[in-house]
């Protein structure tokens, strides 16, 4: 726990790191029991108006405007990213965006995959086993599939220091921009809070309502195919409740870290699956020929 301290800056000059252990903990427990928080619709209106200017500027890159991949913008990432790295930042500001009663968080993360477009996109679709793919989830189905437009089911378990579980329900759509390149927009509909996860008295709060750790979570993939494999980048946009008063400095390096801790887990464990159905594939096929 004391590393933990450190990586999190909380540690300071001739103050050992668990001496402020209690002041984390109780802040935490501050947080996760404080008044339920609801989301506004001035907050609302905020995220989304942020969220369009960000996919007015995503446009851009789509139409030729700009590279289409972020990556591109950075001097020698793809071949980083073929040796095996991840590369995820924030997009724009150093530290989460404040608005009325809320924080935005922006977050991009790219990936090299050694498979083909349809491999990667196939695996992406199929809700039904990403509760077998992704650390978060525990629990994933698909609702609706039609053509490239499906809906689906997370139950998503989000877990530093405190643990918070969320019912979620997502809008996906998937668009050919050419012969190799690909993008995909996926909406919250829903994040329903669950309280008392696992136990007789569980129950699902209303949208929008509970400790308001998240409220709101959209995601942008684009994929492009060259020569060996797909570069992925996935951008997410999530909203949360802003940090009560007087816990902003103990706070803010966990509610920060979150967003960008999830993007690594998806970015790698899609990676992961991908490679690991090709060698299920591979086997069946040896299977089937008496290899």
């Amino acid at each position: 726990m004391n590393q933990a301290l450190v990586r999190y800056g909380l540690q300071k000059k001739g103050l050992p790191g668990m001496r402020k252990l209690p002041l984390v903990v109780a802040s935490l427990f501050l947080l996760s029991t404080a008044t339920a928080a609801k989301l506004k619709d001035q907050t609302r209106s905020e995220f989304e108006a942020y969220v369009a200017s960000a996919e007015a500027s995503m446009n851009k890159a789509i139409r030729g405007e700009q590279p289409y991949l972020w990556v591109d913008s950075l001097p020698g990432e793809r071949e980083r990213l073929r040796d095996g790295n991840i590369h995820i930042d924030r997009v724009g500001a150093k530290k989460s965006i404040k608005i009325k009663d809320g924080l935005i968080h922006d977050w991009i993360g790219a990936v090299f995959i050694p498979a083909t477009l349809d491999e990667v996109i196939e695996m992406l679709k199929d809700y039904d086993h990403h509760k077998d793919i992704y650390p978060e989830v525990v629990d994933s189905k698909l609702l609706e599939m039609n053509g490239n437009r499906l809906r689906g089911y997370l139950r998503l378990k989000k877990k530093q220091i405190i643990t918070v579980v969320f019912s979620t329900e997502h809008e996906v759509t998937y668009y050919q921009v050419d012969e190799k390149r690909w993008h995909s927009r996926s909406y919250s509909t829903r994040i329903s809070e669950v309280d008392h996860p696992g136990k007789p008295s569980e129950r699902e709060l209303p949208d929008g309502e509970g400790q308001g750790f998240m409220w709101k979570l959209y995601a942008y993939w684009r994929f492009e195919e060259v020569e060996g494999g797909v570069f992925a980048e996935c951008r997410t946009i999530s909203l949360s409740r802003k940090i009560p008063f007087g816990l902003g400095f103990i706070i803010s390096p966990f509610i920060d870290d979150l967003p960008r801790k999830s993007l690594f887990g998806v970015l790698t464990a899609t990676r992961n699956a991908v490679k690991n159905n090709q060698i299920n594939v591979s086997r069946r096929n040896s299977r089937d020929y008496g290899s």
